[in-house]
């Protein structure tokens, strides 16, 4: 999300034709089904990508949401060190009108960095972006209440950490 925009891209953009060599966490990724919807969002774990399916329409509701200006070159993520490689998703959950994705763009070593930060991106299912939450520092995990709460989670640090932002419906 560039700018407050997510930029869409035709089905799977690039990973339609792709061949990792070296490590298979480069095309990993983590899903979550909407059944009500028949919807599936994936979130890759170091790409800039998030992937959206329709298991009952794949004519015109699979999408590629690009979280920045184009999407990351696979190969290069492939070849690149572990310890220089970033993680770029790593939570997706699934609501009615909604999902969620935990976006944090950070080496494993930057995850436990006090200073870092992260965000909560709010999607509407047809891939429209809603909301875009600064969390100040590197969230591990995040909850939504079904009044609307968010509960966000840290435990890469020296301390847990809890954070609730109250009844976000009215936005989303």
């Amino acid at each position: 999300m560039k700018g407050g925009h997510a930029k869409e891209i035709g089905n799977i953009g690039n990973l339609n034709k792709v061949q990792v060599s070296e490590d298979a966490n480069t095309i990993a990724f983590v899903t979550y089904v909407n059944k009500q919807k028949g919807m599936v969002a994936e979130a890759m774990l170091c790409l800039n990508q998030i992937n959206l399916y329709s298991l009952l329409d794949s004519a015109h509701q699979n999408k590629t949401i690009c979280l920045g200006k184009e999407l990351m070159n696979v190969s290069k993520i492939d070849n690149m060190s572990r310890r220089k490689r970033k993680w770029t998703l790593s939570k997706v959950k699934s609501y009615s009108d909604y999902f969620a994705v935990l976006y944090q763009n950070a080496t494993e070593r930057e995850l436990y960095d006090s200073d870092r930060e992260s965000f909560l991106l709010v999607f509407k299912w047809d891939g429209t972006p809603v909301l875009k939450i600064r969390i100040p520092f590197m969230a591990s995990s995040f909850g939504i209440s079904d009044t609307g709460d968010i509960y966000i989670f840290d435990n890469y640090g020296k301390y847990e950490k809890l954070y609730l932002y109250k009844n976000i419906n009215d936005i989303v």
